[in-house]
């Protein structure tokens, strides 16, 4: 896991994803272009964000174990809401009731997987421009 929350004219991105694979291949492919700070554990990237840590975007896979991506996005919301807001959600496909709700409650951008990186490029770029 790595981290590194300075700031940068470059911008950072968090990505939370309880897959280590998808983590590994996503901060491999935007570390050309960004700072990026990787995590599998969506405690460890709260902790980080409650204790000031700050991202210019938040890559988040939605369910995860412990800590899902709609628990770590509630907790900002109240705790951090500038982070909160910075949040782009990773769906993994069939969506229950309740992720669908929140889907639908919170505004943040979203894609699903398998996602093209000229989506998700694009996804971040509107984001650090915000």
């Amino acid at each position: 896991m790595l981290h590194s929350p300075s700031p940068s004219s470059r911008g950072n991105i968090l990505i939370v994803d309880d897959d280590d694979y998808i983590g590994t291949t996503l901060m491999r492919l935007l570390e050309r272009n960004f700072d990026v700070a990787v995590t599998t554990r969506s405690k460890q990237a709260r902790d980080w964000l409650l204790r000031g840590d700050r991202y210019d975007v938040i890559l988040c896979d939605l369910l995860m174990p412990e800590v899902t991506g709609m628990d770590l996005h509630d907790q900002l919301a109240t705790a951090a809401p500038d982070q909160a807001h910075r949040m782009i959600f990773l769906t993994g496909g069939s969506l229950n009731t309740s992720v669908r709700d929140f889907l639908d409650r919170v505004p943040n951008p979203r894609l699903e997987k398998p996602f093209e990186l000229g989506s998700l490029m694009t996804l971040i770029k509107a984001r650090l421009h915000q």
